[in-house]
């Protein structure tokens, strides 16, 4: 038998810092011209178990709703040790004798899998290679306080700082860009050794950067390029010249982000030359750890700044060796897929008891732009805190804005003005407006200051044509609304040699409008101007990604906001520090924060700590208008309260098989989670199986939050509590029912649901609760509503939103297949029909109708992949009259001339001779296929169908013979009656009774029964299969 496998694209989206730039000079590659020059690489995942899932291996699935404690996983034991090193020797014997090149990487920890550069023809064979569990190409990825800590209540009296929980030895985990060793943020004095008495198996690799030196807070430090290293062989491409080879962090983002996480406290921080204050990260005593994934390269004058897929899994790999206890990623997912790569390694880190953090992406605010929804991580959006920050200035000398004084930040790659000498001038508009191409006015901006709209290119590109221009200096303004000035990054080489800044949305936008209106306008770059920026706090940023879920609607995502705008923290160059914003910056906040949980719940599992984010969450944030009340698809539960966050009362957490449920939900992706969780758990056909154990998919995953996509009927939404206490306590629901929606909360009580909104938890144990949620009258279809369900016991409070997008409800509920076998010619099959309606109903038979068996041949592909110019493929075309209410194609093994060959059928929709795209295909590992299409479309839309055979192995001759059978599901053909009692009443069930004659022994046959209403509406239709005994 041989095991197909498919190779998933891990489509990405660009969810890249806000404040950092792609590197660009003129004529910049696209994305996808640079990911098409890159590809090559993939990552090929093996059937054996990696060493976590090994380590957790059971055939025993607990019951949901027993408590049960995580275990941590441990890298540095002799089991453990010894399996990945068994894996290994697997690896590269499975690279022998596939005949592929030295992998680039070889995992186990987290993985068990390869890295490994493919031919066509070399990815085609491995697809059905028995020893594959799936292939994904390697793909490029992008990267996406002074107050934050008072706006947090951190540092406040009976604050988490205040009273001494400041995440002492807990491992916080940077996947990035790398780190500035040299940084205060990182400083070890202080901090005693950290070792494998502690847990800790790092080390610190620094190749020959001997001037890079890991210490007792930055505990270790390692570098991963090898992936990106071959795909710039492989494209003919270079790292850019000043890139170092070690953790050393050359971009600013790496940094960046471990100072928020986890920069040590300090008293003061310099920007552009001026002290903005006290800093400190979320958790200042945690020990910190770098795993730089992310280069910079050049491609075509441009210089980009990426992270590649097998690098940050090989990252996320060592992190958890190594033994972290939190891992902060901030770097873009997939939108629409959950089993990416680097989410089945969180997968399994989270497994093995290591919370991660990952960014929302910074996408927004348009819907379903959240990277990586999956639940096994916290992904966290971004929105702004209150307070003042240091800011330098513009002085604007005439025009409508004479006299005053914009708040404006350099940028980090020009001459600082505190090295130059005041500069005033006039300002003259570049054309191009975004200046990403040579200016076509360089008379009017040589001896000038340009103003140029941010934009389409990176900054180099803009102040390196400005400069080209003959101008003098340059003031690029946010194109953003409302959009703030930030430090513009990049590197270019030459350096430029004038100064630039930018300036906020609304001061650019006015000083172009003068420009414009033909006023003169001057302006003087000086260091000694300097003035106050004032933040707003609990507004979502415009650029947070928000929900819902492209891949799974019933997954509420982002979980919980955190501070994202105007973040300060270690930068890239000596000890000074940058305001940074994006959620690459409110990420960190969490895995910080998380830090702080694990200080004080040191067996607390990642979902446990999750929970406690999400349920103590606040809800006063407002969208990106600064009026507006946000929901819950901007910030998921709401903004995190750190202090009430170690103490939630009661959780809600899960396991493998709980994450398992979920996946088992998404039928594109199901194949996948079965096999993975064979391979780990030995069981087979686990999606059919967790049901029975209480592991539900959808919204029943037992999330802090709850999502319910498309309530037409009532549904019900389980959720388990398990008590963090230690005594038992009786909590009381509040509901703030959704806008349209009925919600009734019923408990699990002594076997039985209850309806109450009082539930007691013994001390330490777990309680079931479920919520119905039925729509009302005052539903709007197609539209989300909002609400909440909030249980309290007097000293705790522990929250859930309650999103839900009514829709359309049908009319009736009936099976939409029912599949059943006849002894004797006569035969009778009852089927219930549950009504939604008043009114009438009508049933109409289809059928039944024996396959009609059209003749063909196949002949042996060579290469065993299907295309549809192959030669030697069957090929049958049908034209469908509109009456057609199904057809099914069917292929079977003893039908065949050769009953060993292996046949699949590809079925394509056609609009014209050459206009035919794949819908559907079975390609199962014997020739018995089935491929069904109820309600076609029909030869009156302009559609007509063709049907592939294709010999995936065509037997020992090489050709087989077969018949394609055919059902055509049209009009009565007179062996089928159908009953059904005419009234239809809301809420009640009737019989429907199909009753068939003139059956004939050994025959299959197939039809249906459409269901119309009195005004002759198709309210539903049945499938109906039968089969002779």
């Amino acid at each position: 038998m041989k095991y197909r496998n498919t190779v998933c694209a891990s489509f990405v989206m660009a969810a890249g810092l806000i404040a950092s730039t792609t590197y660009a000079t003129p004529n910049p590659a696209t994305d996808e011209e640079v990911k098409t020059k890159l590809k090559g690489l993939y990552i090929i995942q093996l059937k054996d178990p990696s060493a976590i899932d090994n380590a957790m291996a059971t055939a025993d699935i607990p019951s949901r709703g027993v408590p049960a404690s995580q275990a941590r996983y441990n890298a540095q034991s002799e089991t453990n040790r010894s399996y990945v090193a068994q894996l290994h020797a697997k690896q590269r014997a499975f690279i022998s004798s596939s005949s592929l090149p030295e992998p680039v990487y070889q995992y186990g920890h987290t993985f068990n899998g390869v890295t490994v550069k493919l031919t066509d023809k070399q990815l085609e064979a491995l697809k059905n290679h028995p020893d594959v569990l799936h292939i994904w190409p390697d793909e490029m990825l992008t990267l996406d306080t002074a107050n934050t800590p008072q706006f947090l209540n951190l540092t406040t009296p009976s604050g988490l700082h205040d009273t001494g929980t400041l995440g002492e030895d807990v491992v916080v985990g940077i996947v990035d860009s790398g780190i500035n060793p040299n940084h205060p943020s990182f400083d070890g004095t202080g901090y005693s050794a950290f070792g494998a008495d502690q847990g800790w198996n790092g080390s610190c690799d620094i190749n020959t950067d001997n001037t890079f030196a890991c210490n007792n807070k930055l505990i270790g430090a390692k570098y991963f390029n090898a992936g990106i290293s071959a795909a710039l062989a492989n494209a003919g491409l270079n790292f850019a010249d000043y890139e170092v080879f070690s953790p050393r962090d050359i971009d600013g983002h790496g940094s960046h982000v471990a100072g928020t996480a986890a920069g040590n406290a300090l008293s003061n921080s310099i920007v552009n030359g001026q002290d903005a204050g006290a800093a400190r990260g979320m958790a200042p005593r945690a020990r910190v750890a770098a795993y730089k994934a992310c280069w910079d390269f050049v491609i075509g004058g441009d210089t980009r700044g990426s992270c590649f897929s097998s690098d940050t899994s090989a990252a996320i790999e060592a992190a958890v060796a190594d033994g972290v206890d939190v891992i902060n990623y901030s770097i873009s997912g997939s939108t629409e897929f959950l089993m990416t790569s680097p989410a089945v390694a969180f997968l399994s880190a989270t497994n093995g008891g290591v919370f991660v953090a990952t960014s929302a992406g910074n996408d927004g605010p348009g819907a379903g732009t959240v990277g990586m929804p999956v639940p096994w991580v916290t992904n966290v959006g971004a929105s702004s805190y209150d307070g003042t920050v240091p800011a330098q200035g513009v002085q604007i000398n005439s025009g409508s804005l004479s006299g005053t004084t914009l708040i404006a930040a350099e940028a980090s790659f020009t001459p600082a003005m505190s090295g130059l000498p005041d500069l005033t001038q006039d300002i003259a508009a570049s054309l191009p407006v975004e200046g990403c191409s040579a200016f076509t006015n360089p008379a009017d901006i040589a001896g000038k200051i340009a103003l140029v709209s941010r934009g389409s290119c990176g900054f180099t590109t803009k102040i390196a044509n400005a400069e080209a221009a003959g101008a003098t200096g340059v003031i690029v303004y946010n194109n953003q609304p409302g959009g703030a000035p930030f430090a513009m990054g990049g590197t270019i080489s030459p350096a430029p040699t004038i100064p630039a800044f930018m300036v906020g949305n609304t001061d650019g936008l006015a000083l172009a409008a003068d420009l414009t209106g033909g006023q003169n306008v001057n302006v003087t770059f000086s260091a000694s101007l300097q003035t106050q920026s004032s933040v707003t706090g609990n507004i979502m940023a415009n650029f947070s990604s928000r929900g819902p879920s492209l891949a799974d609607a019933d997954l509420l995502v982002p979980d919980i906001t955190a501070p994202g705008l105007q973040i300060l923290a270690a930068n890239v160059t000596g000890d000074t520090f940058q305001y940074l914003q994006g959620t690459s910056m409110s990420s960190p906040h969490i895995a910080g924060i998380a830090a702080l949980i694990k200080e004080q719940h040191p067996s607390w599992s990642p979902a446990a700590m999750r929970s406690a984010i999400m349920t103590t969450a606040r809800q006063n944030v407002l969208k990106e208008d600064g009026s507006t009340p946000g929901d819950s698809l901007d910030f998921g539960s709401g903004h995190v309260v750190p202090n009430a966050a170690v103490s939630p009362g009661f959780i809600y957490d899960a396991n493998q098989f709980d994450y398992a449920g979920f996946v088992c939900g998404k039928d594109d992706e199901v194949v996948f989670i079965e096999n993975f969780m064979n391979n780990t758990t030995g069981i087979a056909g686990i999606c059919g199986i967790l049901p029975d154990f209480g592991y539900l998919p959808g919204s029943n995953f037992n999330h802090p939050s709850i999502a319910v996509s498309e309530l037409g009927l009532p549904e019900a939404a389980i959720r388990y509590a398990t008590d963090v206490t230690g005594s038992e306590s009786t909590y009381t629901a509040n509901v703030v029912a959704p806008t349209g929606v009925d919600v009734t909360v019923q408990v699990f009580v002594d076997g039985a649901w209850v309806t109450t909104n009082s539930m007691t938890i013994p001390a330490d144990d777990t309680v079931a609760y479920r919520l119905l949620l039925a729509q009302n009258q005052q539903a709007v279809w197609d539209q989300y509503a909002f609400g909440s369900i909030t249980w309290s016991n007097g000293t705790n409070s522990v929250y859930s939103p309650i999103v839900v997008e009514p829709v359309e409800p049908p009319a009736i509920d009936i099976a939409a297949e029912m599949v059943d076998s006849f002894s004797s010619a006569n035969h009778r099959i009852i089927m219930p029909v549950q009504f939604y309606y008043d009114g009438e109903i009508y049933a109409q038979s289809h059928g039944m109708q024996e396959p009609q068996q059209l003749p063909g041949q196949a002949t042996q592909d060579p290469d065993q992949s299907f295309d549809e110019s192959d030669t030697g493929l069957g090929i049958h075309d049908f034209q469908l009259p509109a009456s057609t209410k199904a057809i099914r194609f069917t292929l079977q093994n003893a039908q065949l001339s050769d009953v060993n060959a292996d046949l699949d059928l590809f079925l394509f929709e056609c609009t014209g001779e050459d206009s035919c795209e794949e819908i559907d295909s079975s390609t199962t590992a014997t020739s018995n296929e089935v491929i069904t299409l109820v309600q076609p479309k029909s030869i009156d839309d302009g559609v007509s169908y063709r049907v592939y055979v294709h010999a995936w192995n065509a037997g020992s001759s090489g050709v087989t013979d077969y018949p394609l059978n055919v059902y055509q599901v049209d009009t009565d053909n007179g062996n089928m009656r159908t009953l059904i009692r005419r009234a239809a009443r809301n809420g009640r069930t009737a019989s429907m009774y199909m009753l068939f004659r003139n059956l004939a022994a050994g025959k299959n046959y197939l039809g249906g029964v459409s269901l119309v209403d009195q005004d002759g509406t198709d309210i539903g239709f049945t499938l109906i299969d039968l089969s002779s005994q």
